[in-house]
């Protein structure tokens, strides 16, 4: 049987110990390709507003050679035992969906670009109808896609979609009227084509976008992307061997760093070695790059032959930090040129995982992180909590009741 899990990492109070609450989720019975998280507002009964987890998930189809396309809302209870578990419902039932991306939250939407049928399309959360729904953007021609994106910035939604017909980059936006084209960028080596996935990331306080792609030659180049002025400037990160052909596709994550205005993480499996590196990088004037070559932190094991990545803005022991973690290992980056590796309380199979930072009553700030195993051996829901608050069975009690609903979800940039 095949479960989602959902890990919610807690790392502030390290030193100090942790306990941990653990939950199995039922997606489909069949096998997890890709996971995305996204933030929403849960409209209950009372009236009363709060927070809400949207995962999306490609798994195994019906048939062979075949996918399909999850997804469900969770609340703040489900994370603990005893709490009601969600359905997913069926977006794509049976289709060829992949190159998963978002969650992008723009009111009460939140929207999951996918490739189906090797064309974009969007799977959308309404919580005013509580419902999914798919979605065609106009994008005219029969060009092959194979990898998506998606930020939000200032009330806009922005999307990041590979043509592989083209080896192009295409960037949309969507303001609430449909995809409109921003720019392109040719020369790219896509996922398919055996690229290293792009990412998009924003900048806090400039209207701007960041990106990270492989071109044909095998270079790393980060992109900034000026909105509204057309202008970028670009960032060489690293000049690995050209790709020769696909064999799996290779995820990353980029996100800006919580210490700086300036600086961005990056991480992929650049060197096509088993195990993730890690680059921070400043496009404010100079292009200045620390890499780690972080052995000891593989992305795959023996249920998948790859593994993904997530960045999240944090803190650790009360510093801001950006956090890096596949299913098998964690790491802070504590400044652009300091990593400091943790053990992760959760080893697995690799494969696909996704974060977001998430506050619960009684606990604080703490790290959801949903990642796929291939048997119940590795398929579990935790939820790792700092030990000073167990202390005393009324506070557990406590705790649980009022985790029902979570304080604050926050997917994606959090600015």
């Amino acid at each position: 049987m095949r479960h989602l899990f959902l890990l919610l990492l807690l790392l502030p109070c390290l030193a100090h110990g942790q306990d941990f609450l653990t939950r199995d989720l039922v997606v489909n019975n069949r096998q997890l390709q890709e996971i995305r998280l996204g933030a929403t507002t849960r409209l209950p009964p009372s009236g009363i507003a709060s927070a809400a987890l949207v995962a999306v998930v490609v798994t195994n189809g019906p048939v062979g050679g075949t996918t399909s396309l999850m997804g469900s809302v969770i609340d703040g209870g489900t994370l603990y035992t005893g709490g009601t578990a969600p359905t997913f419902a069926s977006i794509i039932a049976q289709g060829s969906a992949f190159g998963l991306g978002g969650g992008c939250q723009r009111g009460t939407i939140t929207d999951f670009p996918v490739i189906n049928q090797n064309r974009p399309r969007v799977a959308r959360f309404d919580a005013g109808t509580g419902l999914f729904t798919l979605l065609t953007p106009p994008i005219p021609g029969s060009d092959l896609y194979d990898s998506t994106a998606c930020v939000a910035k200032n009330g806009i939604l922005y999307f990041l979609v590979s043509n592989r017909s083209l080896s192009r980059l295409e960037v949309y936006s969507d303001s609430g009227s449909g995809w409109t084209f921003v720019t392109s960028y040719s020369g790219v080596i896509t996922p398919f084509a055996g690229g290293i996935r792009p990412t998009l990331a924003t900048y806090a306080q400039e209207n701007a976008l960041m990106t990270v792609y492989q071109l044909t030659n095998g270079q790393i180049l980060a992109r900034r992307i000026e909105l509204g002025r057309g202008a970028s400037g670009t960032c060489l990160l690293a000049s690995p061997l050209a790709p020769v052909g696909f064999t799996v596709v290779l995820e990353a994550a980029l996100i800006q760093m919580i210490i700086s205005d300036s600086w961005f993480t990056f991480a992929a499996d650049v060197n096509r070695d088993g195990f993730a590196e890690i680059y921070t990088f400043d496009l404010d004037g100079a292009c200045t790059v620390y890499s780690f070559a972080a052995n000891g932190t593989p992305i795959a094991g023996n249920g998948y032959n790859w593994g993904s990545f997530a960045v999240i803005p944090g803190r650790v022991f009360g510093d801001p930090v950006n956090l890096f973690f596949t299913l098998l290992a964690t790491a802070a980056i504590d400044s652009p040129a300091s990593l400091s590796p943790y053990a992760s309380p959760k080893s697995g199979n690799g494969g696909p995982i996704a974060a977001c930072d998430a506050r619960l009553w009684q606990i604080g700030d703490g790290y959801i992180a949903a990642g796929a195993g291939i048997n119940n051996t590795h398929l579990s829901l935790h939820a790792p909590v700092r030990a000073r608050v167990l202390h005393r069975a009324d506070q557990i009690a406590q705790m649980r009741q009022e985790a029902n609903v979570f304080a604050g979800i926050e997917c994606g940039p959090r600015f």
